[in-house]
């Protein structure tokens, strides 16, 4: 007998766990915390819980979110559920921005933003339309929704950027290659609440964009005649959320 499915009920686990974490994760460390030493306000305690842990846990959560949101409104878009940043080669197109700009300008700003974030959107904008033109399909020109071509040229869209990085990295000084190392790893080293704050209104962008355009993606995955035949446009549609997704990938 099948259930039915409950999607309140998960959500509201799943963010149930979301605030666990949250409040948890702070306490493990080299230097081990108790819940009690922070809410009976230990000096010491509540400043490594308030000022160095936590920021880098909401941290964490941000960017996890955002890379978790961009994945799904993929997997809406191109009707295919192996689709996602990496297996389309989105991660690796900002990857190559963002390394493009540690060779030629690492200190560089623009529209008050370090040049490696805009050219990491570039990156990941540029990788999207060109995984899409080549795993295009044969009919109307739409990609080849579910098919094998898209993930394929995901994955060599991917192997290219990341052959390139390799290269900037073997041209580069010793400098810009740990640059590129350790952006693309990640990093969490962070004291203060200024980059989560950052990255909050990009997570809620990514929710507000796919959000309205719903019933839209509802009706994509019934596929491209359906959607068409309902009054979507189908091309302004993928265009913006490819946007979202490029944006909150980079």
């Amino acid at each position: 007998m099948s259930t039915r499915p409950r999607p309140r009920a998960t959500l509201l686990i799943l963010a149930v766990l979301w605030l666990a974490v949250a409040v948890l994760a702070p306490l493990v460390g080299s230097h081990e915390l108790r819940l009690g030493q922070v809410l009976h306000g230990d000096p010491a305690a509540v400043a490594i819980f308030w000022q160095l842990r936590l920021p880098r846990v909401l941290l964490a959560l941000l960017a996890g979110g955002l890379l978790a949101l961009s994945g799904l409104s993929l997997q809406t878009l191109f009707a295919n559920d192996l689709a996602e940043p990496y297996t389309l080669g989105v991660a690796s197109g900002a990857s190559l921005g963002a390394a493009l700009v540690f060779t030629l300008a690492p200190r560089g700003t623009s529209l008050g933003l370090p040049l490696a974030s805009l050219a990491a959107f570039a990156g990941a904008l540029l990788a999207t339309a060109l995984v899409m033109a080549l795993g295009r399909g044969h009919g109307d020109g739409a990609p080849a929704a579910g098919g094998a071509g898209l993930l394929l040229a995901g994955v060599a869209v991917a192997l290219l950027c990341q052959a390139a990085i390799l290269l900037l990295q073997y041209v580069t000084d010793a400098a810009g290659t740990l640059r590129m190392v350790r952006w693309m790893m990640g990093g969490l080293a962070v004291v203060g609440y200024r980059e989560p704050l950052w990255l909050l209104p990009w997570l809620l962008g990514s929710l507000v964009a796919p959000a309205a355009r719903r019933r839209d993606r509802d009706l994509r995955l019934a596929g491209e005649e359906v959607a068409a035949s309902r009054g979507v446009p189908g091309s302004r549609v993928r265009l913006g959320l490819l946007l979202v997704d490029s944006l909150a990938v980079a």
